[in-house]
């Protein structure tokens, strides 16, 4: 991808290498010109830039045109096209500059997307992450807004109420506290209760209401932004065993503007409007962001190091008060080449399954105990299929969704399992048992055979209430039960830890801990998560710092869009009023 960068100030004149000199005039500072290029019908391959002062959209967008035509000739290799400074004659510093493009479109090849790495980068917005909650709000800095319909009706009389006054207004203009009161679901954040009650009418009642919100563009409004990720758009759902199927009904895995049942209709997969495939998930993420044209801004194949404040804001929110420090981890000469970013606002959207969760017991750290769907997925592989007398079985510990998962996987391919959780066998309050069976027959299934074991499944042994003492170099493992029951040692063929995961924030200093709700512990999603303003996701602790997603506490994708929309509105709101002061 292009990467132009513009450091300057109020110059008249710039330079570029021994090209020559060109004349730069004509935009008045501080003017957004996101996509200025649709003027000129190059509306996907824009040069986007937001110059401290007087840069002439054209001179950029011929610069651009420029290096277009020299890669299409072969002159310029691909890889070459990393960054490219144009020094002003000017002394000033950069305010807000960025301007991305596929070199694999000019040249039909695949280059790895690279960063500069001397800091002269300086955006608004740094998203660190690339899942559902980063895509949507990638989407919403691109200049998409929502509004509501022009004759909205929902079942919530309150809601209602206010909606009809709203009728075919925007929600960026509009008070989410008071829209939000009021509200209840399976989220604590009020923005993520209203989006979803807008997008979703009664859904958890069984509705198909059709969305109470309308999308339109407005590119006057989109902000400067890039998503880094380390793989492909989508983030963790790229990592999951493909045909392992969501919680959540398919539907409510979409994104606005594209509907998932349109995509799945348009790629000839089957759709029924209940529970969709990993792999078809994390297709549609891919997709989404090719068609929406969000991918020239984002950045995968990246490993952010470190994310770090260098000023306090004060009056001016549009400073850029924030270094994020990475590497790239992609193929090739680029692979472990470092960059930097500055920004004036970072949004933490990295999920919460970067590092799993441990048991902390002697031994774990051997060779056949696993915590990840790589290690059972080897398993898997590496083992033959069927039932033998002499094969050990897999040791599952884990009484939640992951460890059924595994519990599943096992018993598809044959292969003898023994399940060991802290607990009783699912009683009315156990997430498994709170699933309707019509929906989630398998995870019923393995509530069944935690609760009858080896008395009705073959090859199937459940160990409630017992937990693990240690891991024996010798493939054994000692398990203790009930105060009562004797000490088990029980020799695996492997073990399949499954107990949770938590995010990786360890580019933050002392790994986020200060963001916590609890800041002496560590962050949960379920139990502590970050601290944040209800109605904009910022941090507590860190102003200009936003927390989006599962990191918000909204584990489902319904709901994670809801920070997306918070921390957009209070963005789009702050350069507004930054603006408006400057121009006075």
């Amino acid at each position: 991808m292009l990467l132009v960068c513009v450091p300057g100030g109020g110059g008249r004149r710039g330079n570029f290498g021994e090209a020559g000199t060109f004349p730069v005039s004509g935009i008045e500072a501080g003017n957004e010109k996101l996509n200025e290029a649709d003027k000129f019908g190059e509306a996907d391959k824009a040069i986007t830039t937001v110059p401290a002062n007087h840069v002439r959209y054209r001179y950029l967008l011929t610069l651009y045109r420029v290096i277009r035509r020299y890669l299409k000739r072969g002159m310029m290799k691909p890889s070459a096209v990393n960054g490219i400074v144009l020094n002003m004659d000017t002394s000033g510093s950069v305010d807000y500059c960025c301007g991305m493009e596929d070199a694999g479109r000019m040249t039909g090849q695949d280059p790895e997307v690279v960063l500069v790495d001397d800091g002269t980068l300086t955006l608004p917005v740094v998203i660190v992450g690339n899942g559902p909650s980063a895509i949507f709000l990638s989407l919403l800095l691109s200049g998409w807004r929502p509004q509501v319909v022009s004759e909205p009706s929902h079942s919530n009389p309150l809601l209602d109420c206010k909606l009809k006054e709203l009728a075919g207004q925007g929600l960026f203009e509009q008070d989410l506290d008071y829209l939000s009161q009021g509200l209840e679901g399976r989220s604590s954040n009020p923005v993520s209760l209203l989006l979803d009650a807008l997008l979703r009418p009664d859904a958890d009642c069984g509705s198909e209401e059709p969305s109470l919100v309308d999308w339109h563009r407005d590119t006057s409004c989109a902000i400067p932004h890039l998503v880094l990720g380390r793989g492909p758009p989508g983030g963790s759902w790229n990592d999951m065993d493909g045909s392992m199927r969501t919680l959540s009904l398919g539907s409510w895995m979409e994104l606005p503007v594209l509907a998932f049942k349109d995509w799945m209709l348009e790629n000839r997969r089957n759709f029924r409007n209940d529970r969709a495939t990993a792999a078809d998930v994390a297709a549609y993420y891919r997709h989404y962001v090719r068609e929406m044209r969000l991918d020239r801004r984002f950045i995968t194949g990246t490993h952010v190091t470190s994310v770090r404040r260098t000023t306090l804001p004060k009056h001016d929110r549009s400073i850029a008060s924030w270094v994020v420090d990475g590497h790239h981890v992609g193929r090739g000469q680029e692979g472990n080449k470092s960059f930097r970013v500055r920004a004036a606002t970072v949004v933490l959207a990295t999920g919460s399954t970067d590092k799993v969760a441990k048991l902390g017991v002697l031994g774990e750290e051997l060779s056949y105990v696993g915590h990840t769907a790589l290690h059972l997925e080897a398993i898997l592989k590496e083992t033959p299929k069927g039932f033998s007398a002499t094969c050990p079985p897999v040791l599952v510990v884990g009484g939640g969704f992951s460890a059924a998962d595994a519990v599943l996987a096992l018993r598809h391919a044959g292969l003898p399992v023994v399940h060991a959780f802290r607990g009783p066998p699912g009683g009315s309050g156990h997430g498994l048992a709170q699933l309707p069976s019509s929906l989630y027959p398998e995870y019923h299934k393995v509530l069944q055979m935690m609760h009858l074991g080896n008395e009705s499944y073959y090859g199937f042994t459940s160990l409630p209430s017992h937990r693990v003492l240690s891991f024996l170099p010798n493939n054994k493992v000692l398990l203790a039960g009930p105060s009562d029951s004797p000490l088990i040692a029980q020799t695996v063929l492997a073990v399949a830890v499954r107990i949770g995961s938590a995010p990786d924030l360890s580019f933050l200093p002392e790994g986020g801990q200060a963001l916590a709700l609890y800041p002496n512990d560590g962050i949960s999603p379920r139990s502590n998560p970050v601290a944040l303003e209800p109605l904009t996701h910022e941090t507590k602790a860190e102003p200009g710092l936003f927390a989006i997603g599962p990191l918000a506490g909204d584990k489902f994708v319904r709901f994670s869009l809801g920070g997306g929309l918070a921390a957009a509105v209070c963005i789009a709101s702050r350069r507004h009023d930054v603006t408006s002061i400057k121009n006075r």
